[in-house]
């Protein structure tokens, strides 16, 4: 307990939100924009915001971690497998909202600069709002940035904003469950049960169609060239979930042929095939033959067989506290989203890789099991966070090393996928990485296209094998030098050049602004040319406009006398909107940039219209 009641409230929310902090890591949440990564977002900044109250400037949560385990670990054994993660996840949250503060307050000083300026006593709460939703910048900070300039923040206005988001976030929620699904599908459950699946041991098979849906309707009937949505009383077809694409195929009936493009899920039990008919008329009733496109589906069973296998191989390498954060399964590649703090590095994707196809070469059975979804966790079976789960559910497991929760489609044996290569890894997300790879017969092409391209380079560069690397690091380097001479030379003649353009200036309302369009320039070239304009006009506004690569890049700068009547921030932040663009900066000097380089010219027409609207 503290004497001061006000440091005794922060310091239970600090210990109270900590606690939050370490199990939702610890489960696998990790801090987003949201849904229950927003969550913990909000809490953690909270946290630290009360820190702040009480004069702590530094990174405190990342530490606090490290008591909730001490207090917690022997009862939720979770919190000591995953400390050092729970640490560097709430340290690189701490981090970041630190250079949020950086991004959010520079900002909030304009804002409430250019309000004062324009006579207003209230910083418009929309505004501030922006400011909170995009780089999460906390109310309070806002309301004392504004009364150490006398100003108050429209608070109605701001919670006007929050409520508006905090509605359409809540419409979204409702939108993602059986609430959001038409209604159409709910009535045909009713009306014609669930769907039968047989596709985990049949790839054909004879079925009557239950309904047939075109633009949200029941009817009786589809001719040919028509699309439809086909729902059947049992199917081979599997339906789009757990990241695995829906399968495709035919429908076939004596008078007529159908392909399925496509299978969905609008509710658990009922799978509805996006259909085009291509001949004849399908019509409810109606008996038919079913096929799905085996040669695809065997595809896609390699790349979620290989899935499983890589979850393994990351934790091997990685660490336990990797866990899946989504998927996705095509025919072509598979991309896996996990939880990791860190770049993985060369010799960690390779190792990853290595064990990936060390044990494919082992040809560990793969075999499924059904069992209440306790026996399954008890057996150790790793569960995807967030997904909801019935009272029973399917385990997949691959030999002895692998055991997961999964309604997907997999091979007979870990050999069946043949070979399996990562093309590419990245992050995602805060926390998130990403890994994107192919197997079978496209991790083959792959390596054979990789192999040409090392060839080809060999041959172009005429270097052995041994030495490609060097040799085009060399040829790189060369290249980067000779831009950099290119660029000083070109700089350096725009410098000198300036002092012959002064006498370009034009007068616009009494004062002197030269504006200045110099293509090919670097972004940081641009302050050295307004540097240079302004210490030649000596009282003036100075524009200089460059276009580079689809690029554009505006700099304007105004001389300490006309700082107070013309504003370099608002000026630039017109010329961008002209060129496709945004930006804003000080009143004496300010940058933007813009995508449409073909709007230049006309941007600087523009110029005396704004510099004359600013007087």
């Amino acid at each position: 307990n503290s004497a001061d009641p006000a440091a005794d409230v922060s310091f239970r929310v600090i210990a109270d939100h900590i606690r939050s902090v370490a199990f939702l890591v610890a489960e696998g949440v990790l801090p987003s924009n949201e849904g229950r990564g927003f969550v913990l977002r909000r809490i953690t900044r909270r946290a630290m915001r009360h820190g702040r109250m009480l004069g702590i400037e530094d990174f405190f949560l990342y530490r606090a971690a490290g008591v909730v385990t001490d207090m917690m670990g022997d009862a939720f054994p979770e919190l000591r497998e995953n400390l050092n993660y729970i640490a560097r996840v709430t340290l690189g949250e701490e981090e970041r909202f630190a250079h949020t503060l950086s991004l959010g307050q520079p900002r909030m000083d304009e804002l409430s600069i250019t309000t004062k300026d324009a006579g207003l006593s209230v910083v418009p709460g929309e505004e501030v709002f922006v400011l909170h939703d995009t780089y999460g910048y906390p109310r309070d900070l806002a309301e004392e940035t504004a009364a150490i300039h006398g100003l108050e923040i429209d608070g109605a206005a701001f919670d006007s904003a929050m409520e508006e988001q905090r509605q359409s976030a809540r419409a979204h929620w409702k939108g993602s469950g059986e609430e959001g699904v038409s209604p159409v599908w709910h009535e045909i459950r009713e009306a014609h049960g669930s769907t039968q699946f047989l596709g985990y041991s049949k790839i054909e098979t004879s079925s009557k169609v239950a309904a047939i849906v075109i633009d949200n309707d029941r009817a009786q009937s589809a001719s040919e060239g028509v699309e439809v949505e086909v729902v059947l009383n049992r199917t081979p077809f599997y339906a789009e979930s757990g990241g695995q694409e829906g399968d495709r195929g035919r429908i076939t009936w004596p008078e007529g042929s159908a392909e399925v493009i496509d299978a969905q899920k609008p509710l658990p039990d009922v799978y509805v095939h996006s259909v085009k008919i291509e001949r004849g008329t399908l019509k409810t009733g109606q008996v038919v033959e079913v096929a799905l496109d085996a040669e695809r589906r065997g595809d896609l069973q390699l790349n979620h067989t290989a899935t499983h296998i890589l979850q393994f191989a990351l934790r091997e390498v990685l660490g336990d506290h990797v866990k899946q954060a989504g998927s996705h399964l095509s025919r072509g590649h598979l991309r896996f989203d996990f939880t990791h703090f860190a770049q993985i590095t060369p010799r960690e994707k390779e190792r990853i890789d290595d064990i990936v196809n060390e044990r494919i070469r082992e040809n560990a059975p793969v075999s499924t099991e059904v069992m209440s979804i306790d026996k399954a966790l008890e057996s150790g079976a790793t569960a995807l966070f967030g997904e909801r789960y019935g009272d029973d559910v399917r385990v997949v497991s691959v030999g002895e090393f692998s055991k997961e929760l999964c309604g997907g489609t997999h091979t007979g044996a870990a050999g069946d996928i043949g070979l399996f290569s990562i093309i590419h890894e990245g992050s995602v997300a805060s926390g998130v990485r990403r890994i994107e790879a192919v197997t079978g017969g496209n991790a083959f092409a792959h390596v054979r296209r990789e192999h040409n391209l090392l060839a080809e380079i060999a041959e172009m560069t005429k270097a052995p094998p041994s030495e490609e690397a060097e040799r085009v690091r060399r040829l790189i380097e060369q290249n980067r030098s000779m831009e950099r001479e290119l660029r000083q030379i070109r700089e350096k003649q725009s410098r000198t050049e300036v002092g012959d353009l002064v006498k370009d200036a034009r007068d616009i309302g009494g004062i002197k602004v030269l504006a200045i369009r110099r293509d090919g320039l670097e972004p940081g070239s641009l302050r050295e040319l307004i540097d240079a304009a302004k210490g030649k006009l000596k009282s003036g506004v100075a524009v200089v406009i460059s276009a580079s690569d689809g690029k554009v890049s505006i700099a304007a700068g105004v001389t300490k006398d006309l700082s107070g009547r013309y504003h370099a921030g608002n000026l630039v932040k017109d010329l961008a909107a002209r060129v496709g663009g945004k930006g804003g900066g000080r009143p004496d000097f300010a940058q933007a940039g813009g995508r449409d380089v073909e709007k230049v010219d006309e941007a600087l027409a523009a110029l005396p219209g704004i510099i004359e609207k600013m007087a």
